[in-house]
């Protein structure tokens, strides 16, 4: 590459345009290939170039493939974090953590990637795609970088709380609770809560977080007049039901209350069981 370089080859020339306009970085960046990558970008090609047909540019494509030190490269040579799609609203951050790529996540917030950006064509954010049980460890590294626990989707209502106690990530939902999260907070629209999401879906544990946080057992939805007992017994059940009536299940600020652990243990007991799932 450097000889080709060296003997007059275009650094930013279009290799395929039926791709619209795809260059020799944005498929250097695709493929992972950090060497050349680093190769072009010292003959001062542009890390920022955008495919004019997609929007795609560098950044993005090795973000959503996950390769972290490659968005290393790009983000040392002033690619900008915080670019979107131009097409899409898409940014790398965004999809990095959709997609599961821990280091690369890791990598774009070490670098000043908002943690609270929005997509600015359907209001995604970061929070809401790291709940699910397989993505502990991106919501750790997230919250860490002071991303909101309690950011709420400006169209659907929906916010990372309830997102997690509907999936039953136990991890998620102490990491949220811990940073602030509040378990009491309803959905517009629908009217839903995390504690009555639980209940419905028959997350024992959840529900048991949620109620140990301050959750209230008898909040009630707004339009159908529910409350956590009648979701659980409802969706049939019974041991999350006998648990609510019956439960020894303390309330915030006592001592058997787990959620009141000190913040380092919750985090590395989130360590231990994402290092858990990665292994699967």
């Amino acid at each position: 590459m450097e000889q080709l370089l060296a003997h007059g080859a275009c650094p930013e020339g279009v290799i395929c345009e039926e791709e619209g306009g795809l260059t020799v970085l944005s498929v250097a960046a695709f493929k992972g290939h950090q060497e050349v990558v680093e190769v072009l970008l010292r003959h001062d090609v542009d890390p920022s170039e955008e495919n004019y047909v997609d929007g795609t540019f560098p950044l993005l494509i090795a973000a959503g493939r996950g390769h972290h030190h490659v968005v290393d490269a790009l983000l040392l040579h002033k690619a900008q974090p915080n670019n979107v799609n131009s097409k899409n609203g898409i940014f790398p951050l965004l999809v990095a953590v959709t997609d599961g790529h821990l280091e690369t996540v890791k990598v774009l917030l070490n670098h000043h990637a908002d943690p609270d950006q929005l997509q600015p064509m359907t209001g995604e954010f970061a929070v809401l795609h790291a709940v699910a049980p397989t993505r502990c460890l991106i919501l750790q590294v997230l919250l860490s970088k002071s991303a909101s626990p309690n950011m709420v989707h400006e169209e659907t209502g929906n916010f990372a709380l309830l997102q997690a106690a509907k999936q039953g990530s136990e991890a998620a939902v102490e990491l949220l609770l811990r940073r602030g999260a509040r378990c009491k907070q309803v959905m517009r629209h629908s009217g839903d809560f995390p504690l009555l999401a639980a209940c419905r879906e028959g997350h024992v544990e959840v529900a048991r977080l949620l109620v140990q946080a301050g959750a209230d057992m008898h909040q009630k939805h707004a339009q159908s007049g529910s409350t956590p007992l009648q979701a659980a017994s409802d969706s049939g059940h019974a041991t999350l039901v006998q648990q609510l009536r019956h439960g020894d299940w303390k309330p915030a600020g006592t001592a058997a209350s787990k959620v009141s652990q000190p913040l380092e243990e919750v985090d590395e007991q989130v360590e231990r069981a994402g290092a858990g799932i990665m292994s699967c």
